[in-house]
């Protein structure tokens, strides 16, 4: 009876085993015929965004360190929001795609270069700064309510993503200009760092 057990267990763990095996091969094939997709043919469907959330699939490549597919993809979705927003506008003109891009792109870039200068000059923004700030942009804006709704009719933002794509760099950028001399030092500085580094981008626009 404990022999025949025994088989039982070895004929349904290897039936696991290749169920695994199989998964698994299927999952990498899967992954790379999306990689494919993704960097020779620029699919940008909601397949290979699903991917690029769980794998940090790169888009650019700034130094050693690397621009990610779902932080540009969220910020050119933000950007066209915007301006699908305001093209009734009367003298909003739309950019054409491949600007936009570049747009979305040489910002990540930008926000890249200001962590870095950041923390060589030792500097900071707390949680309690980007809140004390918000505040502030909401007061200027007639109240947290007012300043959620522009932020979602206009960007499709939270308050949240707020803090951290804008209020967060501005104030970086406000401490490193002070620290350098000015906004015009700063933005100097940024470029000479930013044409220093070596920039791979693995698509085209």
């Amino acid at each position: 009876m404990f022999r025949g057990f025994g088989v039982n267990i070895m004929k349904h763990y290897k039936l696991y085993l290749w169920g695994l095996v199989g998964f698994v091969v299927f999952a990498l094939l899967f992954f790379i015929a999306t990689g494919i997709a993704i960097y020779r043919f620029n699919y940008v469907g909601r397949v290979a965004r699903g991917v690029c959330k769980i794998v940090p699939c790169p888009m650019a490549k700034i130094g050693n360190h690397f621009i990610k597919y779902s932080d540009f993809w969220f910020d050119l979705d933000s950007l066209n929001y915007f301006y699908n927003s305001q093209k009734d506008t009367a003298g909003m003109p739309m950019p054409d795609e491949k600007t936009i891009k570049q747009n979305v792109l040489d910002r990540l870039l930008e926000n890249y270069i200001l962590e870095n200068l950041a923390k060589e000059k030792g500097i900071s923004v707390s949680k309690d700064e980007v809140e004390a700030d918000y505040q502030t942009v909401s007061e200027e804006n007639n109240g947290e309510e007012n300043l959620k709704k522009i932020l979602k009719d206009y960007y499709n933002w939270t308050p949240e993503v707020f803090k951290a794509r804008v209020i967060y760099y501005s104030l970086l950028g406000e401490k490193l200009s002070q620290i350098l001399g000015g906004d015009e030092q700063l933005t100097t500085t940024a470029k000479e760092r930013l044409n220093s580094e070596k920039v791979t981008k693995y698509i085209s626009f």
